[in-house]
């Protein structure tokens, strides 16, 4: 009888040590940007979260060229964590249908390598289709927005201008961020074809210390890229470091 005991909590311990590992998984593994502009670009923002029971590293990320980069905002993920991924294309001097990848490293036993993707159709002057003609798109002057080096309590400020190239009005829905440290606001949300708006972005490092990335998102009525995201960073440092 207390063999067979031993055997069972040996047995038990072998599947629990099965059990607990990390698990990788994604909010979604392939991304349709639909069609775009010959020269826009545009940006998609991968969910990456831990379902497993031990602890998931991220160990690398590679794009297929160089005209992808990606990002996470973490690479440590305890279970139940999750973070972003955040893929971006140029689309500056290329055409057609374009399809990209990129892998995701990990130490999931399962899962170590995992292939993500994303496909567009790159338009060109002469080559837009009437459903893209008729419907309002938006363009950014800039998507990332990087600060430098703060000194702590200072405020910086910068612009981002949008602009409707497409044939019907475009409403600008909002623009927000899940930070406190920016004041944001916009100087018209109604954009007629052909009109431009500014995004005024001011940014306060008061009571902040150290590397800052986050990002903030437009959020408009174009149906193709209904959410735009402006990557934010900064080094804030205290007065004698500078």
């Amino acid at each position: 009888m207390k063999i067979i005991t031993n055997f069972s909590m040996i047995f038990l311990l072998f599947t629990a040590s099965l059990i607990a590992q990390p698990k990788i998984g994604f909010s979604e593994e392939n991304y349709d940007f639909g069609n775009i502009n010959q020269g826009d670009v545009v940006s998609h923002e991968y969910i990456i979260k831990n379902e497993g029971t031990e602890k998931l590293s991220l160990t690398n990320i590679k794009a297929t060229c160089g005209c992808t980069a990606a990002q996470p905002d973490k690479k440590e993920l305890n279970p139940g964590e999750s973070t972003k991924l955040k893929v971006t294309f140029d689309s500056a001097g290329r055409r057609g249908v374009q399809k990209k990848y990129v892998y995701v490293f990990s130490n999931d036993p399962d899962r170590p390598q995992v292939r993500l993707s994303f496909v567009t159709k790159i338009l060109i002057d002469g080559e837009l289709d009437a459903k893209v003609v008729k419907e309002p798109q938006i363009a950014l002057s800039k998507k990332e927005i990087d600060f430098g080096n703060v000194i702590q309590g200072e405020i910086k400020s910068d612009q981002i201008n949008v602009m409707n190239r497409g044939k019907e009005d475009l409403h600008i829905k909002g623009v927000v961020s899940t930070s406190d440290y920016f004041e944001l606001s916009i100087s018209k949300q109604n954009l007629k074809p052909g009109e431009v708006a500014s995004i005024s972005v001011k940014f306060n490092s008061k009571d902040l210390s150290g590397v800052l990335n986050t990002s903030i998102t437009i959020l408009s009525s174009d149906k193709v890229r209904q959410q735009e995201n402006i990557i934010v960073t900064a080094n804030v440092i205290k007065g004698e470091e500078s």
